[in-house]
């Protein structure tokens, strides 16, 4: 029978199974992932108390864990063949793409559910309280736009210039009454809509397969809606929201020459995509109306204001700080307005570089201008700024207006939701039976594991493991491929326990740590500084220069992940600190909400395990810069992204306070 690598094979590729250290919250018992190449894999608990396969770029997830979360990441690095590592990876992303397309029907789901009920309700619910949104129109209407019907305009708005060329260009080309007839062709779709039909019977197919699915109710509504808003915009020549426009007076928005003709380039190809996208057959075509004719407006504006503009592509829930907040971290938001500010004269160099300039291209430049701008008009004017949720679209949203519904009766809507209910209990016990979440049997260290398993299970036509153990032909064929097998039951579903396990059954070229952001800032320090003041300093929250309390972290007075010997002593002095700020929060209770005394209690529940040696709570960084080694860069030092170093050496970076405390480090346990 085929065996996809002799034993003992010439191994031509390695992929890497990570530990990262344990941590506050849900992350206390640490966390494990495989990398091939610039993708991550892991498992994580999400709703509904399941747990799925997660994909993410190697960058982002080293940023994420590494940095922002301050963990050390342990890696092992696994000599395979290419066959096995093609095999391996090809099964992981498999994997992915099928449980997205799994947990994106439980979405469809609530969706139509949360729908169908708005409808029944009618109006006795606000537009506020509108279950759905219709993305990239709150770029040209505000929520209270909808006091009349659409048909009749509120208020008097001035036409876009953009919107009018485009309106005749349209006319042009389809006829002077296309809109009108494009978007009572809409409304008459809308009137027809019914409910999708949502069959329990169609779910009799193991759930490792390819989930039913199709063009869900919900979905049908807010593509509709939406074309018909475009229309509408296009029929108005309806403006641009003041505040869905990016602009500044910065010197670094200036345009020179040869920019600005780029520019042209990119309107002419904004209004070609526009002539296609009014008379496209794709669903979603009202949206990609809406986007284009908003980076139309702010191009033509660019061009003749000879300053950069960008249309605003926040997203609606970005977090946003305040000038209190801003003036605390101002050292790290000013890194981070100088990374913008890197990032958007490249993006300003390839605008003129690139003579086949397009939409995907300016995409990348109209996020660097959204952040550049957002965190100049923080720091410098004292505004409000909001660090993350970019996108690559603009997706700024309203409320479902109640402007034109489906011609449901109340019982058609009242047995569409009883179809909805039906299907979904029966498809979330299917779901349930294969990724349902359990800390002992199925948690982000089993699953990795059976993931691993199932991709020679299948190969072998073995199929999917699911909760049964593998047989021994499995077995063999997992050793003749990575060198052992790791059990995770009974006790190696503990992921510093499955590291080691991996480390002692696999076939491994090495291991290594990359230390956490404040392990490997403090080795810096050591090297500049006398050591004893150094670990004096650092070693608490009050004196620290390389952390500042925020209020993801609970309070706490020394840190003990770089010392072993006094990490008991230490913990009892957190212990304390916790139990003081609990009391407190008592007294605080009516009027934080309990705020301060969830945060003592958990500052007890992270000290505790520091009394029996192990840590946990190690601070958090959330607003360093999205390349924080530039941070390292400061002190005239390189900081190696050991992800990205071909051959792995043994051996951690010594911790210097450790060593003068007469302890040893602390390995993955």
């Amino acid at each position: 029978m085929f065996c996809l690598a002799v034993p003992q094979p010439i191994a031509a590729k390695v992929f890497d199974y990570l530990y990262i250290d344990a941590s506050e919250g849900n992350a206390s018992g640490g966390h494990v992932a495989v990398r091939f190449g610039d993708a991550v894999f892991h498992y994580q608990h999400v709703d509904h108390g399941l747990i799925r396969l997660i994909k993410n770029d190697l960058a982002d997830f080293e940023f994420l864990y590494r940095y922002r979360q301050n963990r050390s990441i342990y890696l092992s690095r696994i000599k395979v063949s290419e066959a096995a590592y093609t095999l391996l990876r090809d099964h992981m992303i498999a994997q992915t793409l099928l449980q997205d397309q799994q947990f994106s029907l439980l979405d469809k789901l609530q969706q139509d559910r949360a729908l169908l009920r708005w409808l029944r309700d009618g109006n006795t619910k606000s537009a506020a309280a509108a279950p759905l949104r219709l993305a990239a129109a709150g770029l040209f209407y505000s929520q209270n736009a909808f006091t009349a019907t659409l048909w009749n305009k509120t208020g008097v708005l001035p036409e876009a210039g953009s919107i009018v060329t485009m309106r005749q260009e349209i006319g042009r080309r389809y006829g002077r009454d296309f809109l009108q007839r494009r978007k009572d062709d809409m409304v008459r779709r809308i009137r027809q809509l019914t409910p999708s039909a949502w069959d329990a019977g169609r779910l009799s197919s193991p759930v490792d397969r390819k989930a039913p699915g199709g063009y869900a109710f919900a979905e049908r509504y807010q593509d509709l809606l939406t074309a018909v808003l475009a229309l509408q915009v296009l029929q108005d020549a309806r403006p641009l929201r003041a505040d869905a426009v990016i602009e500044s007076s910065d010197a670094a928005l200036g345009l020179n020459a040869e920019e600005i003709d780029r520019l042209r380039q990119l309107r002419q190809q904004l209004r070609k995509s526009l002539l296609q996208l009014v008379d496209s057959k794709r669903p979603d075509w009202g949206y990609g109306v809406l986007v284009d004719m908003a980076r139309l407006i702010v191009v033509d504006k660019s061009i003749r204001s000879g300053r950069l503009l960008a249309v605003d592509i926040f997203a609606d829930d970005s977090p946003a700080i305040g000038p209190e907040t801003a003036e605390k971290y101002a050292a790290e938001l000013q890194m981070q307005l100088a990374d913008a500010l890197r990032d958007l004269t490249r993006e300003k160099t390839e605008l003129q570089r690139r003579h086949a300039y397009g939409e995907r291209d300016y995409s990348y430049l109209e996020r660097a201008v959204n952040r550049y701008v957002e965190l100049l008009r923080g720091l410098h004017a004292g505004r409000a700024m909001r660090l993350t949720g970019e996108r690559l679209l603009p997706v700024r949203s309203i409320a479902l207006p109640r402007l034109v519904t489906p011609a449901l009766t109340d019982r058609q809507i009242s047995m569409a939701l009883r179809r909805v209910d039906g299907f979904e209990a029966r498809y979330l016990q299917q779901l349930w039976q294969r990724y349902r979440y359990n800390l002992l049997t199925r948690n982000c260290v089993t699953e990795l594991f059976r993931t691993i398993q199932n991709a020679f299970a299948e190969h072998r036509g073995a199929g999917a493991l699911a909760e049964t153990q593998p047989g021994e032909v499995v077995r063999r064929e997992v050793r003749s491929n990575l060198g052992g097998y790791v059990d995770p039951l009974p006790l190696n579903f503990i992921p510093f326990l499955s590291y080691q396990a991996v480390q002692s059954q696999y076939h491994t070229a090495g291991s290594q740590k990359l230390p956490s952001y404040r392990l490997g800032r403090l080795e810096q320090l050591y090297a500049r500084e006398n050591a004893v003041w150094v670990a004096l300093r650092e070693g608490n929250t009050l004196s620290s220069t390389l952390y500042k309390y925020n209020a993801e972290d609970s309070f706490f007075v020394f840190f003990t992940d770089d010392t072993v010997l006094l990490r008991p002593f230490y913990g009892a002095v957190n212990t304390m600190a916790g139990v003081a700020e609990s009391l407190f929060g008592l007294l605080a209770l009516p009027f934080d909400a309990g705020k301060t005394l969830k945060s003592g209690v958990v500052g007890i529940l992270m000290s505790l395990p520091e009394l029996a040696f192990f840590n946990m709570r190690k601070g958090t960084y959330r607003y360093l810069p999205e390349q924080p080694l530039a941070l390292v860069g400061q002190y005239g030092e390189t900081d190696k992204n050991l992800f990205q170093a071909p051959d792995i050496k043994p051996s951690a970076l010594p911790s210097r306070r450790a060593e003068l405390l007469n302890s040893p480090q602390n390995p993955p346990r």
